[in-house]
């Protein structure tokens, strides 16, 4: 399907994340920590570890399915990816390339069973953030977004998996996340983290949040360095004390009323 190759050389990789920043968030304790005691970050504040979502029932209906491959050939000849139809695009199965995952690429030939080609690269789709649906070190948070036509973007439902891990949530500026209008966020309920997209929400206000913030409950929460004697950044006064919950990472907070 020829019609299809110059199709995805237009796919385009879209993210969504909850926190973002170009500078580290400020605050008014001082610098290296807090001699309040009752300042002292919350190392052990608990909470449920996240459930990760089903993929495979979160894929749209189609012939096939994007995170899985079922539906299609067995042995990596075919590969369930969207295509284009009635102005739109649905799952269904094509001829594979042989490309691995995160090879270089130009088409969509390119790429090996259960891959496309977006950005250049060989990525893994995946649907519903499921992270299990993704290769080691992968998480499920680009949405795949794929230009039919001129000025005609649709969204294909599906997710690609993108490399987690490789920023730091507390510094998240251009100097770990280079690409133009991308800071470190933390990017799902694991406390992955990855550079996506810059929100606009500061404590309060709703999701997307700038850069040093999390999205929690539909709102902003400031990120914190929780770790004995404090750090910075810190919480202000008025926005709670630093806790750190089993879903963020090693050394990192949120800022939580009490």
């Amino acid at each position: 399907m020829r019609v299809w190759a110059s199709l995805l050389l237009l796919g385009m990789v879209s993210t969504a994340g909850c926190s973002t920043s170009s500078s580290p968030p400020s605050s008014p304790d001082a610098e290296g920590g807090t001699d309040d005691p009752s300042r002292e970050p919350i190392l052990d504040g608990g909470g449920d570890l996240p459930t990760a979502p089903h993929g495979e029932a979160l894929c749209p209906a189609g012939a096939c399915n994007y995170q899985t491959g079922q539906g299609c050939a067995d042995g990596g000849a075919a590969s369930c990816v969207p295509l284009p139809i009635d102005g739109g695009v649905a799952p269904m199965c094509e001829t594979a390339g042989s490309k691995p995952f995160g090879a270089d690429c130009t088409q969509w030939t390119d790429c090996a069973s259960g891959a496309v080609c977006a950005n250049g690269k060989c990525l893994k789709l995946c649907c519903g953030k499921d992270w299990t649906g993704c290769p080691e070190g992968q998480h499920c948070l680009g949405s795949f977004d794929v230009q039919v036509a001129p000025g005609k973007i649709v969204s294909s439902q599906a997710f690609v998996c993108l490399s987690a891990h490789q920023c730091d949530a507390l510094v998240p500026s251009s100097s770990s996340c280079p690409q133009p209008g991308t800071t470190c966020q933390l990017a799902d309920g694991t406390g992955a983290t990855a550079c996506l997209p810059e929100g606009t929400g500061t404590p309060g206000q709703p999701c997307p949040c700038k850069g040093g913030y999390a999205c929690v409950g539909g709102g902003c929460r400031r990120l914190c360095k929780a770790v004995p004697g404090g750090g910075e950044p810190s919480c202000p006064l008025d926005e709670g004390r630093c806790v750190h919950f089993n879903r963020n990472p090693d050394g990192l907070g949120e800022c939580t009323p009490q």
